[in-house]
């Protein structure tokens, strides 16, 4: 698709480089050499005459009255569907059904145990594996935890501590 665009462009390039060589090598005339035709535009009544007769369109017009002093409601047996507009409801080809949430599939039992994490009073720091900007904890569940700060929180003392 890449080398199908670039040639497209550059084919545009090399068409539009040649219009301007070619306007530019043909003799221009100035503007005031140049004549145009009065322009006449049609008028309203000529245009609406030309729709009418020569297209053999019929405009839309009101048949007769005026609609002052009536109602602006219109009951359904008054229009020509006679009894309303759409259809019944009811379910339709393909149509869904009505959502209905589902309800959680579970089956009550005995729990296992609850695997905690971290537990400041339980977990023990893992030293080996700490770093300056990580500390790692080994839960008392069997878990790891990794604490990760943006700053060096792991450092040694002068006194080697």
């Amino acid at each position: 698709m890449r080398g199908v665009g670039r040639r497209w462009l550059r084919a545009t390039v090399i068409l539009v480089f040649a219009a301007l060589v070619s306007s530019a090598a043909t003799s221009s005339a100035s503007a005031a050499q140049l004549t145009l035709p009065a322009l006449h535009l049609p008028s309203v009544a000529q245009i609406e005459a030309w729709l009418r007769g020569a297209a053999g369109w019929v405009l839309p017009s009101q048949e007769s009255g005026s609609a002052a002093g009536k109602s602006h409601n219109a009951s359904s047996t008054s229009t020509r569907s006679g009894s309303g507009n759409g259809r019944a409801p009811g379910h339709g080809k393909g149509a869904l059904g009505a959502y209905t949430p589902v309800g959680a599939k579970t089956v009550p039992g005995v729990s296992g145990l609850l695997r905690k994490g971290f537990d400041p009073k339980t977990s023990t720091r893992v030293a080996a594996k700490s770093t300056a900007t990580s500390t790692w904890y080994q839960n008392a569940d069997g878990t790891v935890t990794r604490k990760v700060s943006e700053t060096p929180v792991n450092y040694r003392t002068t006194s080697g501590d």
